[in-house]
C-alpha cells in the first residue's frame, strides 16, 4: 500500500510585543523632550521677573582696600543710581575708611575701591582715592557709564572714568552715573522665533523617538518570526528523515 506522506510542520507561533515596552520608551522619550518648552519658559518667566523698570535703583557693592586690611560695605541708597536715568551721589571717604580710623590720619591711609553693581554681574577696576607719599594727585570724582537695554530692563556692560586734582585729599567725592541706551530688535519678535524654534525641536525630537522605537520593536519581531520559521523548518526536515 501507497502510504502518503505528509509533511509538518512545527506551529510557529507570532511573537508578541512586551506589553508596555513601546509605549513605556515612547512615553519616556517625549517626556524628556516635553520638559524642553517647560524649562525655557521658566527661564524666559525668570528674566522677566528680574528686568529692571526706568527709575529702578541698582545695587552696589563697594570693595574697599586700605592699609588696616579689605572689605566690603554696601551704598547708601540716596548714593545707588537709577536705572536709565543720569544722576550723581556723594560718597564720604571717612566712612569708607571706617569708625576705627582718625581723622587726622585719614590722608595718610590708603585707600583703594571698586564698584560692583546688579548683584555682581557687572563691576569696575579699581581705582586710588588716595594713597599715602603720593601727593598731587587726589581723585575728584569718578564717572560711570552703563549700557543698558529699556526692552528687556537689563544692564549690559559699565565702565568707569576718573578724574584727579591736586590739593589735599578729598573729604568726599562725587560719582556720575551716565546711561546709554543699546538699540534692540523687538523683544516680542525675539521671543516669539525663540518660542516657536524651541517649539520644533521638541516635536521633531518626539517624531523621532516615536519613529525609533517602532522600528526597534519592528527589527525584534522580524528577528523572532525568523528564528521561529527557521526552527519549524529544521523539525520538519528530521521527521521526513525519520520516516
Amino acid at each position: 500500500k501507497s502510504q502518503s506522506l505528509r509533511w509538518h510542520t512545527a506551529p510557529t507561533a507570532r511573537p508578541t510585543r512586551a506589553p508596555g515596552s513601546w509605549a513605556g520608551q515612547t512615553l519616556g522619550r517625549m517626556t524628556i523632550v516635553s520638559v524642553a518648552p517647560i524649562c525655557f519658559l521658566i527661564v524666559l518667566l525668570q528674566n522677566v521677573v528680574s528686568a529692571y523698570r526706568v527709575g529702578d535703583a541698582v545695587g552696589i557693592l563697594i570693595r574697599v582696600q586700605k592699609s588696616t586690611g579689605s572689605g566690603t560695605q554696601e551704598a547708601y541708597r540716596h548714593q545707588l543710581p537709577r536705572f536709565g536715568i543720569n544722576s550723581e551721589a556723594r560718597f564720604d571717604t571717612a566712612s569708607l575708611l571706617g569708625t576705627d580710623t582718625d581723622a587726622k590720619d585719614a590722608d595718610q591711609q590708603l585707600l583703594r575701591l571698586s564698584f560692583s553693581f546688579d548683584e555682581g554681574f557687572h563691576s569696575v577696576s579699581w581705582f586710588d582715592v588716595h594713597r599715602p607719599g603720593n601727593r598731587g594727585r587726589n581723585l575728584s570724582g569718578v564717572t560711570v557709564r552703563f549700557i543698558y537695554s529699556r526692552n528687556d530692563g537689563a544692564v549690559h556692560s559699565v565702565t568707569r572714568e576718573t578724574e584727579y586734582s591736586d590739593g589735599a585729599p578729598p573729604g568726599s567725592f562725587a560719582v556720575k552715573y551716565e546711561w546709554s541706551e543699546e538699540a534692540d530688535v523687538e523683544p516680542e519678535a525675539g521671543l516669539a522665533t525663540m518660542l516657536i524654534g524651541v517649539v520644533l525641536v521638541s516635536l521633531m525630537g518626539m517624531l523621532g523617538g516615536c519613529a525609533s522605537g517602532e522600528s526597534d520593536d519592528d527589527e525584534k519581531l522580524h528577528l523572532a518570526s525568523q528564528r521561529a520559521y527557521n526552527s519549524g523548518t529544521e523539525l520538519a526536515g528530521g521527521y521526513a528523515k525519520s520516516l
